[in-house]
């Protein structure tokens, strides 16, 4: 649990600083971002910038309103801060090109926006690896291309938070949360439940912050947050590793309000260290 009334009743709420969703979307017409007309409009509204960056589809989100449920949830743990959204994906795909080319623009205007974080709630099935995954094998060929993508983030100020994946191993996570330069993030429970099914496995006797049966896990996880179950952005008792991550953005949002001279450094160390 990330105590987050706590720092909303001590005025800390994320003003001043931004988001970034690299996802499928957001419907930034519904009540969790204000009712918005249109980006940064009224001036209440939450989402103050969305782009295609991908095939422009012609939709604010896909059919899985993925993208609106991962901004609500960073939107709800830091209601003051802004959100910019990025869409990412082709259908159930996003090529490193287009997130590259999303990252890009968001560097050239975090200054702008404040960016002080990137939500990356996206990670490749079925594969588990035990250590960093900063390259898949010798020579520049075979660079991860997310390793570049996240270094460029962190030097530019911008924490990169990724989900871990939902595969349930326990050894090892997915990529791109493996590469060394990421934040990955795994999936607890925010509530006490006699049981819950998932695809592929089964929880019991579940209290509060047990952490979930499909969450990746291993030496690689920095941290783990809320994922399950969820409820906003048109998602009911929602539950994964996509929903943990925004979690973290949002405290991140929260952690530079309070202390906006934080290096990345402090910054990871301040949200391991936090109860």
């Amino acid at each position: 649990m990330i105590n987050q009334p706590l720092a909303i009743s001590n005025s800390i709420d994320g003003t001043g600083t931004a988001i970034a969703i690299f996802d499928s979307g957001v419907k930034y017409t519904r009540t969790e971002f204000g009712s918005c007309t249109a980006p940064n409009t009224p001036a209440s509204c939450k989402v103050a910038y969305v782009q295609d960056f991908a095939p422009d589809d012609g939709l604010l989100d896909d059919a899985s309103n993925h993208g609106t449920g991962v901004s609500a949830m960073a939107s709800g743990v830091a209601p003051g801060a802004k959100l910019v959204v990025l869409d990412i994906f082709d259908g159930g795909s996003a090529s490193s090109v287009d997130i590259t080319n999303a990252v890009n623009w968001v560097i050239a205007n975090a200054a702008t926006y404040n960016i002080v974080v990137g939500n990356f709630s996206l990670s490749e099935q079925g594969v588990e690896y035990t250590g960093t995954c900063d390259s898949f094998g010798p020579g520049p060929m075979n660079a991860n291309p997310f390793k570049n993508i996240f270094d460029s983030l962190v030097s530019a100020s911008i924490l990169p938070v990724v989900a871990s994946g939902n595969d349930g191993f326990f050894n090892g996570i997915g990529n791109p949360a493996c590469v060394s330069s990421g934040f990955a993030i795994g999936a607890t429970y925010d509530v006490a439940l006699s049981f819950r099914s998932w695809s592929g496995c089964v929880d019991s006797g579940i209290q509060v912050d047990d952490i979930t049966c499909f969450t990746n896990s291993g030496s690689e996880l920095d941290i783990l947050a809320p994922g399950a179950l969820i409820t906003t952005g048109g998602w009911t008792n929602g539950g994964g590793t996509s929903f943990a991550a925004p979690h973290v953005a949002g405290a991140t949002a929260l952690v530079m309000d309070q202390f906006p001279s934080s290096s990345q450094t402090a910054l990871q160390n301040r949200l391991k260290a936090s109860t």
